[in-house]
């Protein structure tokens, strides 16, 4: 193969991100996959325990003093057993190797709660009405593959099953960053959407509203400008609205100094034969 110099820092440059990425994406699976695997321990020994009843309660407290591994606090432990209980079909997605890692002699648990996914065997049953076990099983192999921990940390905290649909498929499409996930749920973007009112829900409806297919599904019904600390009024005029809008960005470009330009509040520009603001 022949190669100049320009090149041999391009095959570097190209390898060393590539392998990169795909050692931190590996990272990032395993550890949901540890943290997954733990909670379905400790839920496992909460139901089939054979001393379970001398810890009771106190169980996670005591396993965290006991363990001593940097990460696995009690706080942690219980997060651990609650991302379990709301994604269990993970254990269906997960190579024979990692299989391996269930105790022998056990199997994922029957789990009866809605908004719960429960396996029987080998069989992942939807716990979404409208959403069919193959549709969800997918659903949860592209989740696993794209969100990290700190990601479901997130969307366990979220009880209705529809709406942590939305926010995972959210999430899948648009892949925020942890913030930006926490963000978008505390300015209830579930329900500005409209879909909380829609008790008979799909994957398609969902999709539609997080990949618009026409303009006008676009357009938002409601704006949250919580930075700009303006009155909770039913109502706010236009007016208002632009002068808060530009006050701030007046002064982002004031604050970055010299070499930039705030030319006018209102600028007129001629379109064809007309003046438009």
């Amino acid at each position: 193969m022949v190669m100049d110099f320009k090149g041999l820092l391009s095959s570097i440059s190209k390898t060393h991100v590539l392998l990169q990425r795909s050692a931190v994406n590996a990272v990032n699976l395993h550890i949901t996959l540890r943290n997954w695997l733990i909670g379905f321990y400790i839920f496992e020994y909460e139901q089939k325990g054979e001393d379970r009843a001398k810890y009771g309660d106190l169980l996670l407290e005591k396993l965290a003093k006991r363990i001593k591994i940097s990460g696995l606090s009690e706080t942690n432990l219980k997060n651990f057993r609650r991302f379990y209980l709301c994604y269990s079909s993970i254990g269906q997605t997960v190579s024979a190797e990692f299989q391996q890692l269930i105790p022998i002699g056990q199997t994922v648990s029957d789990l009866s709660k809605p908004v719960v996914a429960s396996v029987s065997g080998n069989r992942i049953v939807s716990p979404i009405k409208g959403v069919t076990a193959a549709q969800y099983k997918k659903h949860v192999v592209q989740l696993f593959a794209t969100a990290s921990f700190s990601h479901f940390t997130e969307l366990i905290k979220i009880d209705d099953a529809y709406k942590r649909l939305y926010y995972e498929m959210l999430l899948m499409n648009t892949q925020p960053s942890v913030r930006d996930l926490r963000r978008a749920i505390h300015t209830l973007s579930y329900e500005r959407t409209g879909l909380s009112q829609n008790k008979k829900l799909s994957l398609q409806e969902i999709e539609k509203k997080i990949k618009p297919a026409q303009a006008t599904d676009v357009i938002k019904d409601f704006y949250f400008f919580d930075f700009l600390q303006l009155p909770q009024s039913e109502t706010i005029h236009e007016t208002e609205l632009e002068t808060a809008l530009l006050t701030h960005l007046e002064k982002f470009i004031l604050e970055l100094g010299n070499g930039f330009c705030f030319e006018a509040r209102q600028k007129r520009l001629l379109i064809g034969d007309e003046y438009f603001l």
